[in-house]
């Protein structure tokens, strides 16, 4: 019987090499379908997990998500001035050693620029130099003359850079204004005067002086007293003379 089989074309061997495969097909379709269906399973679960971790990014993928963190920003601050030609701006810049051991910084300045120029000058900075021991802080002393080298209406920008354990910077920003001298000017001449108007049975107007007469002292002359002097008294008594004009005037018309 088995020979017969074997001339037929029977091959034992091939015909569990297709069964196995067929079985190998039907289980990896079988594991993409699980997959599949419980994929938003497992995004529901990580949403709820980030909603009480707000600080930790999530890395999407197709079956998991990887929490990372930001790196910190390199320039941690920036100090700003508003200032004149040939002002000196000034400020100060605190450094603290928040690492266990200690640490030796060096500070460097670049120019300022803006622009449309290079201004050639760098910030000053005292200290330059200095070592922290943990848990220390250094205050650093920041200082430009504002001098020819700047324009006036121009923003110039600077970058310190505080080099310890690995590199950070401090921008710097220095907006120069034109230097004006506040001015105004006064005119003065005769004492202004103003028409004033009577009540209707008084019948006229009069003009009266709108500030009062300054008293003046003369130049005092050796070996006689010094006399009083009233400015604007030639106004004041023409005033008087004109209101009893005009007072007599409407009473020879009535």
């Amino acid at each position: 019987m088995s020979r017969s089989r074997s001339q037929s074309g029977y091959n034992p061997a091939a015909e569990f090499e297709n069964a196995l495969e067929s079985w190998a097909r039907l289980t990896n379709g079988m594991i993409r379908d699980s997959v599949r269906m419980g994929q938003p399973f497992v995004d529901a679960y990580f949403k709820g997990v980030s909603s009480f971790t707000p600080g930790v990014r999530k890395v999407s993928s197709r079956c998991c998500e990887i929490p990372e963190t930001d790196c910190p920003p390199r320039c941690v601050c920036e100090l700003n001035w508003d200032v004149c030609q040939g002002d000196v701006a000034k400020g100060t810049l605190d450094i603290s050693n928040t690492g266990k051991q200690a640490v030796n910084f060096k500070l460097d300045a670049s120019d300022f620029v803006s622009d449309q120029d290079d201004s050639g000058v760098a910030p000053v900075i005292n200290p330059s130099n200095f070592s922290l021991a943990s848990g220390e802080t250094k205050k650093i002393a920041i200082s430009v003359q504002v001098g020819k080298g700047f324009d006036a209406n121009e923003r110039y920008t600077s970058e310190i850079k505080v080099a310890g354990r690995y590199e950070q910077c401090v921008q710097l920003s220095l907006y120069v204004r034109r230097r004006v001298t506040p001015h105004c000017k006064v005119e003065h001449g005769e004492i202004p005067r103003r028409t004033v108007a009577h009540h209707w049975y008084d019948h006229f107007q009069c003009e009266e002086l709108c500030f009062e007469p300054v008293l003046q002292r003369a130049t005092p002359t050796p070996g006689k007293p010094a006399a009083t002097v009233v400015t604007a008294g030639k106004e004041a008594l023409t005033s008087a003379s004109e209101r009893v004009s005009s007072r007599s005037k409407r009473s020879k018309k009535e």
